[in-house]
C-alpha cells in the first residue's frame, strides 16, 4: 500500500517570492520571443514584398491583355 507524501505548506512571503520569481521569468521569456519575431519579421519582409511585386505585375499584364 502507497502513503501519500506529507504536504509542506509555504508561507504568503515565500508565496510572494515564488510568485515573483515566476513573473520575472515570465517577462524575460517574452521579451526574448518578442525580439526573435522581430528578426523573423525583418528575415521575411524582403520575400514577402518581392512576392507581392511580382504578383502585382502578374495582376498588371492580365489586365492589359484583356484590354
Amino acid at each position: 500500500m502507497t502513503t501519500e507524501p506529507e504536504h509542506k505548506l509555504i508561507t504568503r512571503e515565500e508565496y510572494i517570492a515564488d510568485i515573483k520569481a515566476r513573473w520575472s521569468l515570465f517577462i524575460k521569456e517574452w521579451n526574448l520571443f518578442i525580439e526573435d519575431v522581430k528578426k523573423l519579421i525583418a528575415f521575411l519582409q524582403p520575400y514577402v514584398t518581392k512576392a507581392i511585386n511580382t504578383v502585382k505585375g502578374w495582376i498588371t499584364k492580365l489586365k492589359t491583355k484583356k484590354d
